[in-house]
């Protein structure tokens, strides 16, 4: 982002116009998305790599160029309130072709994480879904067994797949979620491994991805 001071209330203190004009939202960039996935792009699909009880994902913009330096601004820098519009584009951007859920559940960071970065991003998103779209909210419900190292340092779907493997577990008997419609927030969704290794908790249970961000 350039920096420049703001001065004008249309637009979040932190950015300017033009740099939010760069922002890549995934309907404008290619409305041929891929309808289970949500990939803009043909050869970037994730759908071969999606445990087959996945059955929709859906991200807002591309994890790329402003887009990729105001993620990392919320999850690195201290700068909070770039929740306020993420908000804002969830009110007007979340997927209308969802079904009605039965709960929503964030990706769960380890504990050494959390107390590093402060907060869990995910969770951050998945508490304003709920509460915009009256969904019911369970926090706690998926555990972080393990610390393993940033899926971003990984070369690879199959190393990314070895990485977070086994590193998540369900708090209570997954009976009690058999038929039910999962909705899994993510704040970014690369090579889809992460929320994979998390819906394979949900073998009987339909599990939709929502994330604001997709790397392609």
């Amino acid at each position: 982002m350039c920096e420049r001071n703001i001065l004008s209330k249309a637009y979040p203190s932190w950015i300017c116009k033009e740099c939010l004009k760069k922002i890549l939202f995934i309907e404008k960039r290619d409305s041929q998305i891929c309808f289970r996935c949500g990939s803009p792009l043909s050869n970037r699909c994730l759908c071969p790599n999606l445990n087959n009880n996945i059955k929709m994902l859906r991200g807002i913009f591309i994890y790329d160029g402003v887009g990729r330096e105001i993620i990392h601004k919320w999850k690195y820098s201290n700068i909070y309130f770039i929740k306020d519009y993420f908000e804002r584009l969830i009110i007007r951007r979340f997927p209308v072709n969802y079904p009605q859920f039965d709960v929503v559940i964030p990706i769960p960071i380890h504990f050494y994480k959390r107390i590093t970065r402060g907060f869990n991003q995910s969770n951050t998103l998945a508490e304003f879904i709920s509460k915009r779209f009256r969904i019911k909210y369970t926090p706690n419900l998926i555990l972080r067994k393990r610390n393993s190292k940033s899926q971003s340092l990984c070369k690879n779907y199959k190393e990314r797949e070895r990485n977070i493997a086994s590193a998540f577990k369900l708090n209570c008997n997954p009976d009690n979620f058999t038929n039910s419609k999962i909705l899994i927030v993510d704040d970014i969704i690369t090579s889809g491994s992460t929320v994979n290794e998390v819906a394979k908790l949900f073998p009987n249970s339909e599990i939709y991805i929502f994330t604001m961000a997709m790397a392609v």
